[in-house]
């Protein structure tokens, strides 16, 4: 696997391919890696601290800010004076996996220059020589914000990928969870039944409303990462940039190929106010007597989980057997009360004719797809 801290110097452009993770004091933001900045910063509202490190002879510090749309900001940074004390600002643009470098720190020392901005995440990388060295960095611009715009995601997290003989099939696809790294690598050819054949890497993800989703990767030219619905319709493909798609709700998948003979790792990413690792909610099948008399009413009941912040919508459907078929003939809303710590409760008055019925429950919103429940059967006398 690749370095982080490696990955981090080719995007920003700087000699520090060499450097390894640090640990950091604790009077010093200590985060070292992009993916545990500090933030977000207020326009004009200076981050002062120091960089330091008791093992190593360099460090990073990170911060995050965002920005609600386009416009311009001036970035103040005022170095330490310690003798002998190196150190230099960066500015990367960050959607899903994709970094791009707004502002490289090729100047070392104080800095008061304009950088372009429009609606997103930015992440401020200080650099340069550990020993408890002060600086002081400041972004001031209209646009910048505290409060998460529409594309302005979260900082992302991090996950480090082991190889399996699963994860490189559709059917062992690997859950993308948002606004996280994931750095994996493409393997060298696998030798089945005779012959050579190359290895992919299968990712996929959860939408569970039609909205904007941004699929993104830091890589190598050669790499291709096509991005398909369920039915696996080809919907577009990233190499090392980010790929914005309007998406419905549904399963997505995106498949890593390399088209060299070398195998260098790579970083994709997912990100969308609507994309999820849990899709589904889970509902209990409704309660039904096994028989009733036909036009009396009873109550039928179950449960919800996740609990919802907002009032879940659980509708329960009746379906009659007509003719050796089951067809849906009445949909009842539920109301919904508290039940536990994880869960709710749905209920409805449900009255019946005559006949063989079965009953289940079906919930939707824009957490989760379309879920039903297992089945009840009651025979209406």
């Amino acid at each position: 696997m690749r370095s982080r801290r490696a990955l981090l110097c080719v995007l920003l452009s700087l000699a520090f391919a060499l450097l390894v993770p640090a640990v950091a004091l604790a009077s010093e933001p200590g985060n070292d890696m992009w993916y545990g900045a500090e933030g977000p910063m207020a326009s004009g509202v200076a981050r002062t601290a120091l960089l330091s490190s008791p093992y190593e002879e360099s460090d990073m510090d990170f911060y995050y800010f965002w920005s609600s749309g386009t416009g311009t900001a001036t970035l103040d940074f005022v170095a330490s004076t310690d003798p002998g004390v190196s150190q230099s600002v960066g500015v990367l643009r960050t959607c899903a996996g994709f970094y791009d470098s707004v502002l490289d720190p090729e100047n070392e020392g104080d800095l008061s220059t304009e950088i372009n901005l429009t609606q997103g995440l930015y992440m401020v990388a200080v650099l340069g020589d550990a020993g408890d060295s002060p600086y002081s960095v400041t972004v001031t611009g209209d646009t910048i914000t505290t409060v998460q715009p529409p594309n302005g995601m979260r900082p992302l997290g991090y996950v480090e990928v082991t190889e399996t003989a699963a994860s490189s099939a559709k059917a062992g696809a690997r859950v993308l969870k948002p606004r996280y790294d994931y750095d994996a690598e493409i393997d060298p050819p696998r030798v089945v039944n005779g012959r050579s054949v190359a290895d992919e890497d299968w990712y996929k993800f959860f939408v569970t409303s039609t909205s904007d989703v941004w699929v993104g990767s830091n890589a190598d030219a050669a790499f291709r990462g096509d991005i398909y619905n369920s039915a696996m319709t080809w919907l577009g493909s990233t190499s090392n940039s980010v790929r914005k798609l309007h998406l419905a709700p549904g399963t997505y998948f995106v498949r890593w190929r390399y088209a060299s003979k070398t195998y260098p790792s790579y970083t994709v990413g997912v990100m969308g106010p609507y994309v999820t690792i849990a899709p589904l909610a889970t509902l209990g099948a409704p309660y039904a007597p096994a028989t009733r008399a036909a036009g009396v009413a009873f109550t039928s009941a179950g449960t919800i989980s996740p609990r919802h912040a907002d009032t879940p919508v659980v509708s329960i459907q009746a379906f009659k057997l007509v003719s050796g078929k089951w067809v849906l003939k009445k949909t009842m809303p539920t109301t919904i009360t508290d039940y536990t710590a994880s869960a709710q409760k749905y209920r409805a008055s449900v009255s019946l004719w005559a006949g063989k019925w079965r009953l289940r429950a079906t919930h939707r919103c824009s957490r989760h797809l379309p879920s039903y429940s297992g089945w009840r059967y009651i025979t209406v006398q």
